[in-house]
């Protein structure tokens, strides 16, 4: 193949450069408080600042010099991220203890972040003092093929602004097409490219969620809503009120991250959760590459990442959902950083500390997962190491007969005294979460995980296997149109697949990937298990999360099923030999499943085949698609409202979240067994008026629309701008 020509451009991050960039930073702020406002600048370098700086002079303190660009990247805005969000917690309690009642505004954020800059460069000065220190440098290789992938973002971002304006998704519909065809070639070509895996991941990642997020100039779904209700009240204050009882509150990737970043760049809450969020986002699949390429080949671990983006709880439900969006990045630094031997014990051990505090201050929920993930592999490492060879070759002789012959052994190419997993990581972990939940947010997050935990223990008896209280069991059982359901199947392919892959592994000896990532891989699946059998416990996290949070650890073992998988089938017709262990065709199959699975998990087969069904991922491919979406009028309407009355107003499943981002205390949704009491104010929106419908919850836990006439109820309208009525 000929050599693809390409130019190199090296940037030298040295401390000079940050001071200069610390300064230009200042003059920006300066400027926009007398009054000289530079808006594009501001958001563009204030962004860059607030996400890169701090946590690059963190690694230049921990002398972590030698790090790829990938990784130097990742762990700056990691970094970073702890950083802002700490900052904001500190003068949040501190600063009015002097006076100062507005902590979290423009020139206190400004100082204490730049305060805290300083401080790293004077600390990495001394450190360096009297002696030459190398710089970090990021050397960014420039190509036809690298710049013609940056095509698929802006094709995401002009798609989404045609079908916002002209309800036209035309350019949607090509770049989803552009993304299956691609996934495809790089099973026929791959290998040529390697080196673009990373940035291949990146463009479609962003592009995937840039094509949603972009719909509609305001916020769409159901969390969002409240994140942006607790972040606005941050902003309106000043303060973070710690004490409100809603679990979110607790979050600092919400009610510091949010806030700060819009103070801070100038950019409004709502622009901040469509687009930073989004951006920083696009680095977890990247970021997952890392990990898996510690334990697999390049190729295995590019298509376990593309089988992450493609499915589509990643470009649809994660959307909805800031506060995982941040916690899922420390998840995947955690995993990245546990398998990581490379980095001496001490510095990793830091970091491991680090992104565990950060995670468990950016969402509860995945918390739970990652201390139940560490802990049970913990356990399960350390009687391993305790047990006798002899005992354990009886245990696996008894569950699995033969199988233990065939078990690699792991214990002799890896020691525990370099696992990643730990107790004190394990300890550690458990204490800063249960201290965490129980001092904010008045307990709300640790009760809420308590009922969890009573719920599930009381229901296993009475409800075990029930597709009503197994949320999962329920969607498995459940009839649909074809198209959902050709859907359905394909995922507990990809699920079968990996159940296969991670059987597969366990018997060929040429897998050697590690007691501690089989472990690991083996509690995932058995947290995968329990969301389909366990009732309850699936839908407190809701089933499609659970699933894309095991995928962190077990998608590569959906490629590995997947190939054994063809080279079976393909044997048994007499295509290859049982003994061919060439990865070759195969590959080019697991490109062809993926790309199918993509078209399917994105909703363009919904639409060709005209399915109106359930999903967001219709939402940026169908305008006239009813979900919690809002035009111009709706958010008017709302706004108004708001504006001149703080009653208790009313509305369906869908508008009452577009209520509650403006006022949470006063809002209720309607039901189909509740009674909305006389004299109460009710939202109507445009769906709603036009259709002559409302989106109400049945008492089984399903939604279902019900006929109203609206002629007959616009008769005690106080509010109309032909989008939105408001009766009382």
């Amino acid at each position: 193949m000929k050599p693809v020509s390409s130019s190199e451009l090296k940037i030298n991050i040295s401390l000079k450069a940050i001071i200069a960039f610390q300064l230009i930073v200042l003059i920006i702020i300066g400027l926009s408080i007398f009054g000289l406002e530079i808006s594009a600048l501001r958001t563009i370098v204030c962004s860059a600042y607030l996400f890169f700086v701090p946590g690059v002079l963190i690694l230049k303190v921990l002398k972590l010099n030698k790090l790829e660009n990938l990784e130097i990247l990742l762990f700056s805005v990691g970094l970073s991220i702890f950083i802002v969000m700490f900052v904001g917690f500190g003068i949040n309690f501190l600063l009015p203890l002097i006076g100062i009642n507005n902590p979290i505004s423009l020139i206190p954020l400004t100082s204490s972040i730049s305060a805290i800059v300083i401080i790293l460069c004077a600390i990495f000065y001394i450190q360096n003092k009297g002696s030459k220190s190398a710089p970090i440098s990021i050397r960014l290789h420039l190509t036809k093929y690298s710049l013609l992938l940056l095509f698929l973002p802006f094709l995401a971002i002009s798609g989404a602004y045609l079908m916002n304006y002209y309800s036209y998704n035309g350019f949607i519909v090509l770049l989803l097409l552009i993304i299956g065809v691609l996934i495809v070639a790089m099973g026929f070509y791959g290998l040529k490219i390697s080196s673009y895996y990373p940035l291949i991941i990146f463009v479609v990642s962003l592009s995937l969620l840039y094509h949603s997020s972009l719909i509609s100039q305001y916020l769409w779904g159901w969390d969002i809503q409240n994140e942006y209700y607790l972040a606005n009240l941050v902003i309106a204050n000043h303060y973070w009120v710690s004490s409100l009882p809603y679990n979110t509150n607790a979050m600092l990737s919400i009610v510091m991250l949010g806030p700060i970043c819009t103070i801070f760049t100038g950019l409004d809450l709502t622009s901040v959760f469509k687009i930073i969020y989004p951006l920083i986002y696009s680095l977890v699949p990247v970021g997952l590459f890392l990990f898996f390429r510690k334990i697999f080949s390049n190729e295995i671990s590019f298509f376990s990442v593309i089988y992450f983006v493609a499915t589509f709880t990643f470009f649809t439900d994660m959307l909805n959902l800031s506060r995982q969006m941040m916690a899922e990045l420390f998840f995947v630094l955690l995993l990245f950083l546990i398998f990581n031997k490379q980095i001496s014990k001490n510095k990793r051990n830091i970091l491991l500390i680090i992104f565990s505090v950060s995670l468990i201050v950016s969402h509860y929920g995945l918390t739970y997962i990652f201390i139940m993930l560490i802990t049970s592999s913990w356990l399960l490492l350390f009687l391993s190491d305790h047990l006798s060879i002899r005992k354990i070759k009886l245990v696996t002789a008894r569950i699995y007969g033969h199988l233990h012959e065939q078990l690699p052994v792991y214990g002799a190419t890896l020691e525990s005294g370099t696992r990643g997993i730990t107790s004190v990581l394990v300890i550690f972990s458990i204490i800063f979460t249960l201290a965490w939940y129980l001092y904010f947010s008045s307990s709300i997050p640790l009760t809420t995980g308590a009922s969890i935990a009573i719920l599930l223990a009381q229901s296993i008896l009475t409800d075990f296997l029930n597709p009503q209280a197994t949320q999962s069991l329920k969607i498995l059982s459940s009839s649909n149109l074809p198209a959902y359901e050709l859907t359905k199947y394909l995922n507990v392919i990809s699920i079968l697949f990996i159940v296969i892959g991670i059987v597969y592994v366990l018997r060929i000896k040429t897998f050697k990937i590690g007691k501690e990532y089989t472990i690991l891989s083996l509690v995932a699946l058995f947290i995968a298990v329990l969301g389909i059998i366990l009732p309850y416990f699936a839908s407190t996290l809701n089933t499609d999360r659970l699933y894309h949070i095991v995928q962190f650890v077990i998608a590569p073992f959906c490629i590995i099923g997947c190939i054994f998988f063809t080279k079976l089938i393909f044997s048994l017709v007499g295509k290859i030999s049982r003994k061919d262990l060439s990865v070759k065709n195969p590959i080019k199959i697991v490109a062809l499943f993926l790309s199918v699975f993509f078209i399917f998990n994105s909703g363009l087969v919904y639409k060709i085949s005209g399915e109106i069904t359930p999903t967001a991922a219709l939402i940026s491919l169908d305008s006239n698609f009813d979900y919690a979406k809002y035009n111009n009028m709706e958010v008017a309407g709302a706004s108004w409202f708001f504006a001149h009355s703080n009653s208790t107003i009313w509305g369906d499943q869908y508008r009452w979240l577009l209520l509650a981002g403006f006022n949470w205390e006063h809002v209720q949704a309607f039901s189909s067994s509740t009674e909305v009491p006389k004299n109460s104010y009710i939202y109507l929106g445009t769906f709603n008026i036009e259709k002559d419908e409302l989106l109400l919850l049945s008492p089984t836990g399903t939604y279902q629309y019900v006929s109203f006439n609206a002629s007959i109820l616009g008769e005690n309208k106080i509010y109309d701008d032909g989008g939105s009525w408001i009766l009382s």
